[in-house]
């Protein structure tokens, strides 16, 4: 089993040589995951963007490589990490330190990725694009993607006080944990909701399943599932996903009921976490229950689709 590759490149200037080296990592380091935060919180302040480092493995083989760092003299000047929870595609974020942009770093480091990706069989790349990140679009679109879709980061505001009353078609909402037992209805219930199919929605559970980090719960009302919701930890953040609510089950309350319940929880394990959650900007429903459930949005995320034959 490889845990790392190791790749030297040299790059001549007009004034110095500098020796740079790629490593691709299966599971980053204390090291490297500091070095990647340094270098995110350099780019955030310059580029005035909100990134964080987002290091889940949980949708990847053992052997699967989602991080790549490029180093000169033991300093991080790029990074690209993967989010891969589809097999039709790839998330990228990218990050070069600003005195070091235009240079060849970032070009170098995706031919990494494209190597790895292909290897496992991912057609698309998408790149992950802050909406105030003007080099990163310009990146985005110099590659040729294309727009697909964006998102909004969202942030649970510890101040609000909301009114802790359910709707009278979700009474009897029963919200537990999800189980083994369950496994066929969630499989179902991620697959329509989602509009994924049986091999995305079989590995998203797997994930959930597996992972010590991620809670699921699910909502039954006259004993069947109807609805679920997940959180994902990790240190200093929760990080609600997966909820969904069957579609005849839907303007009820159940997923304002579900979404509550979350927080509380989260509340409850981590005081003093914040809470997160992101959600498609055309998603206008699950936008109007965020924010009347105390969420507000923090910054808005443009993907850019490429395919990886193309690169």
């Amino acid at each position: 089993m490889h845990h790392c590759q190791i790749y030297s490149i040299n790059n001549k200037g007009d004034i110095k040589y500098m020796k740079l080296q790629i490593q691709a990592l299966c599971k980053p380091g204390p090291v490297s995951i500091k070095d990647m935060e340094k270098l995110i919180e350099i780019c955030n302040s310059h580029d005035k963007t909100g990134y964080s480092l987002d290091v889940d493995d949980a949708f990847k083989g053992p052997d699967d490589i989602n991080t790549f760092l490029l180093y000169s003299r033991g300093v991080l000047l790029s990074c690209i990490t993967l989010f891969t929870p589809s097999a039709k595609e790839a998330e990228v974020s990218a990050f070069t330190h600003p005195e070091h942009r235009r240079k060849g770093y970032f070009g170098n480091l995706l031919k990494a990725v494209v190597s790895e990706i292909s290897r496992r069989g991912i057609p698309d790349l998408l790149f992950v694009c802050d909406r105030g990140s003007a080099d990163g679009k310009a990146v985005a679109e110099g590659l040729g993607s294309k727009y697909d879709f964006s998102e909004y980061a969202m942030e649970y505001e510890r101040n609000f006080v909301g009114e802790d009353t359910e709707s009278v078609a979700s009474r009897g909402l029963v919200i537990r944990p999800s189980l083994l037992l369950d496994h066929d209805e969630l499989l179902n219930l991620s697959m329509i909701t989602f509009n994924e199919n049986r091999e995305d929605a079989e590995n998203y559970l797997k994930s959930v399943f597996e992972s010590e980090r991620r809670i699921q719960h699910v909502g039954i009302l006259n004993d069947k599932i109807v609805g679920m919701v997940s959180v994902y930890r990790e240190p200093g953040k929760s990080y609600i996903h997966g909820l969904s609510v069957l579609p005849e089950y839907r303007k009820r309350g159940i997923g304002r009921q579900l979404l509550k319940f979350k927080v509380r929880e989260a509340l409850c394990a981590n005081p003093d976490w914040k809470i997160e959650l992101e959600v498609q900007t055309e998603n206008r429903g699950a936008l109007s229950i965020y924010e009347d459930s105390g969420f507000s949005i923090t910054a808005c995320y443009e993907y850019f689709r490429k395919s990886v034959e193309s690169l």
